[in-house]
């Protein structure tokens, strides 16, 4: 194997392994600690998913599945939408646009089940002048379309945690419902506040879930509230649980299947690859040799081949006998009653014979076993050499 095809056998087989390598890690990794998905995702098992729970609901007789496509295509779905994960402090300016959604796919018959992340740092420091803001401050949709104001209040935290967040002036709070219209239904107050706000919308609803934390895997395990985690669904059988928001969309697409599990990497392998391919059809390592036009080989015909292999298969001196030997086999099929064939003595005196006038005795030898086919064949061959 030449030292160009060496190189690229071996830069091929150092990619293979490493994809091999890295692709294994990654899927122990996944089966491990499932750390790639997001925080609230029903495929991770780490202490922030919703696995537990959605592998609760599938035993408890419930149908829970997941959504990987846009949200809109879950419109006229009756189900149970599991959509959590949203800070509370930043879904009060969330577009009016988003809500129109919410309040559309709920109308068609879904139970959209908001489920918010309460928890939040928040800056305590005032500000030394009342400078005028550079930007507007975004508008407060939740209040203004649907009439709900959200609050907080101190959250317990570690000491060395709460002792470096007042370095910096922070304060760590959690988010609560602090007041609401008529038109929702709070229910399962916690602390003073009512953890669900439900709303009808056609012939669905709408309900804003204030703790997501009840829902995740470490909260199922050390303290589950079942009032909660049983009456989130109501009275539906399918449950929806939405990944598309977290991250975890199906674009239909290699590049978007390979981003939504933290494979990205593979792309990089392709180009490598790729620039392997030119790389090896481009490059050279010994110089190209020209080759005049006009260089030819001559052929050789049949006869010189035959020639030539019997000279490097039969020795000269075996001439006469491998003959001899081939007219003792062909001779019991010949259509002439004069065709004899020669004795053993006879054979070994062939090779007494002398080679240099082998054709000669030849046609003598043939001669004497079929006088007939010497008259036709060699009708004018004298029969030199010695005689049998």
């Amino acid at each position: 194997m030449s030292h160009r095809n060496l190189l690229t056998v071996a830069a091929a087989l150092a990619l293979a392994a490493a994809f091999a390598i890295v692709l294994a890690q990654s899927v122990l990794r996944r089966a491990d600690a499932s750390e790639s998905y997001p925080a609230y995702s029903s495929l991770n098992n780490d202490e922030n998913g919703t696995k537990a729970y959605f592998e609760a609901l599938a035993r408890l007789g419930f149908a829970p599945s997941r959504n990987y496509k846009t949200l809109g295509k879950l419109a006229g779905r009756h189900a149970a939408i599991f959509y959590a994960g949203s800070p509370l402090a930043s879904f009060r300016y969330t577009s009016e646009k988003d809500l129109e959604q919410f309040e559309a796919m709920a109308s068609r018959g879904a139970r959209l089940l908001l489920v918010f992340d309460p928890e939040a740092v928040i800056s305590v420091e005032k500000p030394k002048s009342p400078a005028p803001p550079a930007e507007p401050s975004p508008e407060n949709s939740l209040k203004k379309r649907w009439g709900v104001e959200v609050s907080y209040a101190e959250r317990a935290v570690p000491g060395p945690s709460r002792e470096f967040l007042s370095r910096f002036k922070m304060l760590p709070v959690n988010w609560r419902f602090s007041s609401w219209s008529g038109a929702w239904t709070p229910s399962h107050a916690r602390n003073g506040a009512p953890l669900f706000l439900e709303r009808a919308f056609g012939q669905g609803a709408v309900v804003l879930i204030s703790d997501s934390k009840l829902f995740t895997n470490r909260e199922l395990l050390v303290r589950p509230d079942i009032e909660v985690l049983a009456s989130a669904p109501g009275a539906f059988h399918d449950i929806v649980f939405d990944e598309s928001h977290l991250g975890l969309a199906d674009t239909g697409t290699v590049v978007g299947l390979a981003t939504a599990h933290g494979l990205a990497w593979v792309l990089l392998g392709f180009v490598a690859l790729a620039a392997l391919y030119v790389w090896r059809a481009s490059v050279s390592f010994l110089p190209v040799t020209a080759v005049p036009v006009e260089a030819s080989v001559a052929g050789r015909d049949a006869h010189l081949a035959l020639s030539h292999l019997l000279m490097q298969s039969i020795p000269a001196k075996s001439v006469l006998r491998v003959a001899a030997e081939e007219w003792n086999r062909c001779a019991p099929l010949l259509l002439c009653s004069s065709a004899r064939t020669l004795a053993s003595e006879d054979l070994d005196r062939l090779d007494d014979l002398n080679p240099t006038d082998a054709a000669a005795q030849y046609r003598s030898l043939a001669a004497r076993l079929n006088p007939r086919l010497n008259r036709r064949s060699f009708p004018e061959t004298p029969a030199p050499g010695r005689a049998l």
